[in-house]
């Protein structure tokens, strides 16, 4: 079973937390939407982008390398998760305008 992203937008939200200790944290997060198979409707999601640019618009693959077992041995996502571009299909070659038949010459 494959798991697919879609992403609308390269647009990046930054969002600062400061810690207890008054140190500010950086997080770059893109929006992107969740196809799985028992949903009907994809799901709202954000990815974490951390130092890397914000991928684009398109279809997506998530990765095996986006999980892993947790400290309780149960599987989980990573924060910053793998996601490879879908190669999109290639469109169909334009077809020649078809012909009227009932034309009078």
């Amino acid at each position: 079973m494959e798991l697919h992203i879609e992403i609308h937008k390269k647009h990046v939200k930054e969002r600062v937390v400061e810690s207890r200790q008054g140190k500010s944290y950086t997080f770059r997060e893109q929006e992107a939407w969740l196809k799985t198979p028992s949903e009907p409707y994809p799901q709202r999601m954000v990815l974490q982008l951390a130092d890397r640019p914000p991928y684009e618009a398109g279809q997506y693959r998530l990765l095996p390398a986006s999980f892993r077992i947790n400290r309780f041995e149960q599987l989980e996502l990573r924060r910053i998760i793998s996601i490879e571009l879908i190669d999109e299909p290639e469109p169909p070659a334009s077809n020649p305008e078809p012909q009227n038949l009932n034309a009078v010459n």
